[in-house]
This record gives structure tokens, sequence and C-alpha cells, in this order.
């Protein structure tokens, strides 16, 4: 009996995953594209300054958001019995920090920083910092969508801010506007995401503090909020900015962001819906195990094709999108792309080891994460963008083993299990890659659309083909629990 319970269990939890990444990656494409569209069109009339001054503003933005309880969202994720008073009192600490935060931040911009600074910085950071306030009181209504696994809301939500930011950016970009675009796309998607996620998530919110509930939440959400500010901050745009000039940052930006295109659609539709999956079978290292071996497959299956592809297609896509002013970019792109699949497997890695509670760990590791980088970030930021990347990745390879060892001995396995989930999705992405050189080296001289289109469509089919030879039992196995997996019930917060 005990038996068949877990069976049934471990049936639930692979429809929910794979429901809930099919509707996470499904959706994540529209604010991709959409977030694409506009910041290729934005790139072909500003400067690689301008795109600096608005990639530091936003990174302050990113990390100033991180201090306003971000980690209190995770942990009404994580607490196993939630009340009214936990959601007000979270929303509470959001919205004060955050109101607080907005405003000094702003005085110090406006007053204190050298006036002699990039002026497009000081004159963009008191608009697009707006979304320090909107971001954190999302937090509470994103969690609650989030720990009940409401899923397909959530995603309708985001293909309802691209398709709103497309509409609101594009007469910005073509009176000439190619900042403000930016900036418009970023506020714009953070406010109809607040009033999207407020609607759905039926929460009747009230900034109210009640102490037992904060004593509750403290533990986990202080030291999550510690771990987020840590991996918010971009130490690497932060000193590229300030120790070196926005123009190198602008050229460094964009590359992360072309890179980041595809690399957040991944990260965002199997970290978000695996780490209420995991802290829902925390307590049980059977059912644990095995979904965490399925969102490491199904991370694999994804984002191996997808950053192999871009490398690909980069030579011939950059400057037929984004002009031939941002060629010079291509290798950094291509070198993100190699360092793309450790970051998609370390999202769940991070998600596995929150969702047990652990984030003492996460903290320590990203506090040496963020030392390492700023250290390489000032030892080779003037040597290029390129060398810089270089060592960043160089970095990233020589740590992921020990992070491999780790959640083996979490999960009580050999590393050679785990390390197998790979096998399959990258003996296929290597045929692939082969496949391609050769039908690039024979398109040569061709049209550079023609090139991409060809090139996509051989990845695609070679691909295909080879991991549904490989992998045809995984594979059946996801889309049959895609196409069973039912709307999760709705807990009631009252």
């Amino acid at each position: 009996m005990k038996n068949s319970n877990e069976s049934d269990n471990l049936q639930s939890d692979k429809k929910r995953l794979y429901s809930g990444v099919a509707w996470y990656f499904f959706s994540n494409l529209f604010p991709a594209f959409s977030s694409l569209l506009i910041f290729s069109l934005a790139s072909r009339i500003i400067t690689p300054g301008d795109l600096g001054a608005v990639t530091l503003a936003a990174t302050i933005t990113t990390i100033l958001t991180s201090i306003c309880a971000v980690g209190f969202g995770d942990a009404l994720i994580q607490l196993r019995n939630v009340e009214k008073k936990h959601y007000n009192t979270v929303f509470f600490i959001c919205l004060i920090s955050s109101m607080f935060i907005y405003f000094i931040s702003s005085l110090i911009v406006e007053y204190y920083v050298a006036p002699t600074f990039d002026v497009v910085f000081k004159t963009v950071y008191p608009v697009i910092a707006l979304k320090i306030i909107i971001d954190s009181c999302a937090i509470v209504p994103l969690s609650f969508l989030t720990r009940t696994m409401a899923f397909k809301s959530i995603a309708i939500r985001t293909m309802y801010c691209s398709i709103a930011s497309i509409i609101l950016c594009l007469p910005v970009l073509y009176f000439g506007g190619g900042v403000w675009a930016i900036v418009l796309s970023q506020l714009s998607t953070s406010v109809i995401s607040y009033i999207i996620l407020a609607t759905s998530s039926n929460l009747t919110l009230r900034p109210i503090f009640d102490k037992s509930s904060f004593s509750e939440l403290s533990r986990f959400g202080i030291t999550t909020t510690f771990t987020k500010l840590v991996t918010s901050i971009s130490i690497d745009n932060v000193i590229i900015g300030v120790y070196g000039s926005v123009t190198t940052l602008g050229i460094y930006a964009f590359s992360r962001r072309v890179f980041g295109s595809i690399a957040d659609v991944l990260n965002n539709a199997i970290a978000n819906v695996s780490y209420p999956l995991y802290a829902s079978v925390q307590t049980k290292p059977s059912q644990l195990k095995n979904v965490f071996f399925k969102t490491t497959f199904f991370s694999t299956l994804l984002s191996l094709p997808a950053f192999t592809g871009l490398i690909i297609i980069s030579p011939h896509l950059i400057p037929l999108i984004f002009g031939t002013q941002w060629i010079v970019a291509i290798p950094v792109i291509q070198v993100c792309c190699v360092i793309g699949f450790i970051s998609c497997i370390g999202s769940l890695q991070m998600s596995l080891i929150k969702g047990l509670g652990n984030t003492a760990w996460i903290l320590k590791y990203q506090i040496f994460q963020q030392i390492t980088t700023a250290l390489l970030v000032f030892l080779f930021a003037r040597d290029g963008a390129l060398v810089l990347i270089l060592s960043i990745a160089i970095k990233t390879f020589i740590i992921w083993p020990y992070t491999v060892y780790y959640i083996s001995r979490i999960l009580g396995v050999t590393t050679f299990s785990y390390i197998s989930n790979f096998i399959k999705p990258f003996t296929s992405v290597i045929l692939m890659y082969l496949g391609c050189y050769v039908i690039d080296r024979e398109l040569s001289g061709a049209n550079e659309l023609w090139n991409v289109l060809s090139l996509i469509f051989s990845g695609v089919v070679i691909y295909c083909v080879f991991i549904f030879i490989l992998a045809r039992k995984e594979i059946s196995e996801s889309l049959t629990a895609i196409k069973k997996s039912k709307k999760p019930k709705v807990e009631n917060y009252e």
C-alpha cells in the first residue's frame, strides 16, 4: 500500500513538473521574443555607451530590489503552514523597505554621484528604479501562486506583459527614443505583471506587521534575502561600469543580453517549477531523488541544444539582427553559451538545496562566487570582454565538479548516476553540432538570413532525430505527463 501511494505521488510530481515546465517554457518565449525585439531595434540607434549607462542603472535597481525582503517570498513557499498574517507581514516589509530604498538611492544619484558621471545614467535611474517598489510589492502574490503551483496563471501573466511591452515601446523606438524604449520596456513589464499577479492571486493584502509571523519566516527569509542580494549583484557590470567605462560595459552587457534571451527562458522554466516541488517532497528522499533526476534530464534536454544552436548561428545572426557594429561581441556570446549549460544545471542545484532549507550553504557559496568573479574582473576587465568572459568560464568549470559532488552526497547517490542524466542529450548535441558545421561550410557565401534559417532547421531536425532515438522512453513519459496533467488545487490563505 505504501509503495502504491509513493508511486502515485511520484506520478503526480512528474505531471506537475512537466506541465509546469511546459507552461513556463511556452510563456517565457513571449517575453524573451518581445524583449529581444525591442533590444535589437534599440541597439541599432543607441551607442554602446548609452547601453552601458542603462545597464548600470538596471543592475543597481536589481541589487536594491533584492534588499527588499525578496527572500521572504521564498520563505512563504517553504513554510509548511501559511496564514493570512504571514502574507500581510511580508507585504508590509516589502512595501516599507522598497519605498525607503527607492527614495534614498534616488537622492544619492541626484546629489552625491559625481556631476561628471554619465548623464544618461543620472537621467534614467530615477525612472527605472521605480521597479524597486513595484517588483517588491509583487513578491507576495507571486509567492502565493508559486506555492500553489498555479503555473498557468503565472505563464499567462508573462505573455500579457510581453504583448503590452511591444505595444508601448514600438512608438518610442519609431520616434528615436532608443534608451527610453529599453527603460519603458522594463518598467511597463513590472507594472502590468503586478496588476495581473494581484488579480490572479485574489489576495486581499494589508501592510500589517505581525511579530510572531516574522519570527517564523525570519530565519529562512533573512538568509535567503542576503543570498539573493549576493547573487543579484552583477559584480562584473558594477566594476566594469565604475572601474572601466560605460562603452566597455555596453559591449559586455550586449553579449550577456543576447545570451540571456535563451538562458532566462530555460532557467525560469525549470528552476521556478522545481523549487516548490523539491520543497513539497523534502521529507521523502526517494521521491526527491527521482524528481531531481527528472528535472535535471529535462533541463539538459532543452539547454544543451539551445546554447549550442546559438553558438552555431551567432556569426550570421548578430550582424543580421543587431547590425555590424556588434560583430565584436560574437566570440563573447559564444563563450557565454558554453557557460550557459552550467548555469542552467546550477539553478536546479540551488533550487534543491534551497528546497531543503539549507540557505546558509547557498549564501556561503554565492559569496565565494562573487568574490572570485570580482577578482577576475579587476584582473582582466581592461584586457577586453573576451578575455574577461574566458576567465569566468574557466572559473565556472573548475568550481562545478564540487557542486556535483555536494548534490550527489545530499541525494545519497553516486556521482556517475547524477552525471548519467547528461549523457544522451550531450551525445545528441555533439552530432547536431557536427551536422550543422558541415552544412554551414556548404552554405558559405550565401545570404545571411538563408544561413540562419537553414542552420536552425537542420539543427532542430538532427537533434530531434537523435534524441528521440536515444531517449525515446524519457521523452514519451514527459509528453504523456503533460497531456494528463490537471490544474492544481489552490489553497485558501484565509
